[in-house]
């Protein structure tokens, strides 16, 4: 009886576990939900993901939105203001690469993403350059 009741505990806690996703991770190929540039970046950023997605878009916190414009060869470097995101189609990773900022103020931009099940944006910072006065 020990056993079976392990068991059930054990199955139980497996299948509690497999429907819950961190909330941090998209349901778009865990990507993650946010991601924050350097004011100054040296390198650009890649973020990956578990599966095969795609990128569809950039948009503004006032909701400007720049569509991913992929050409023959299913690849796109996408710009909207500060921020260039390029990737294959259906790949698994994009690449971020932010000019610097030389503002007193956080800027943010969504980079949009889908999967053949759910579509999600991730939340793109970057830190401010100049302090405040």
């Amino acid at each position: 009886m020990k056993k079976f009741f392990s068991l059930l505990c054990s199955l139980v806690a497996t299948y509690s576990l497999i429907s819950c996703t961190p909330d941090f991770v998209l349901n778009v190929a865990d990507l993650p939900k946010e991601v924050t540039i350097a004011a100054n970046p040296t390198q650009e950023m890649i973020i990956a993901g578990s599966e095969s997605f795609v990128f569809t878009h950039i948009r503004d916190t006032a909701n400007n939105e720049v569509a991913a414009q992929y050409n023959t060869f299913d690849y796109t470097a996408t710009v909207m203001d500060w921020l260039v995101v390029k990737c294959n189609k259906g790949g698994r990773s994009i690449i971020l690469s932010a000019s610097p900022n030389n503002t007193p103020y956080d800027r943010t931009l969504y980079v949009g993403v889908s999967n053949s099940k759910n579509s999600g944006e991730i939340k793109v910072t970057q830190r401010a350059g100049k302090s405040q006065q």
